[in-house]
């Protein structure tokens, strides 16, 4: 259900291309990357590039002279949800001197990107809705 809302967000997208704009596209275009590399499987390397090209998108946004402050709180609270997921998981890896955490504290870890996760989508769904 909830891949249906995003893809009839996006026809939106295209279909009306006059009430978007080109700033507003790209950052959603870069949260929408994230989240089907989340979807379809991705390492966390390509994740942190992901996550570091949506912060590009969002400041560049952001200085734009037509910033809609709606879309930009829902878009910057999705991307704070990707960049704590992506500490969570850096978090699971060994760590210099400490070696690997146990396994509860992994699984953990998993819960909370999984919460983080859902929360960018909702983030992100709230991010279309205010266009």
């Amino acid at each position: 259900m909830r891949k249906l809302a995003s893809i009839s967000m996006l026809v939106v997208l295209v279909a009306v291309p006059s009430l978007v704009t080109a700033g507003e596209k790209d950052v959603l275009k870069a949260l929408e990357r994230i989240k089907g590399a989340v979807e379809a499987g991705v390492n966390l390397e390509r994740y942190s590039e992901l996550v570091a090209d949506a912060k590009v998108e969002l400041n560049i946004y952001e200085r734009s002279k037509e910033v809609n402050e709606d879309f930009l709180k829902e878009a910057e609270l999705c991307y704070e949800d990707y960049q704590q997921a992506r500490k969570a998981w850096s978090l699971k890896l060994p760590q210099p001197g400490l070696g690997a955490p146990p396994l509860a504290i992994k699984v953990q870890l998993d819960d909370k990107m999984q919460e983080l996760w859902k929360s960018a989508a909702d983030h992100l769904e709230q991010a279309y809705k205010a266009l």
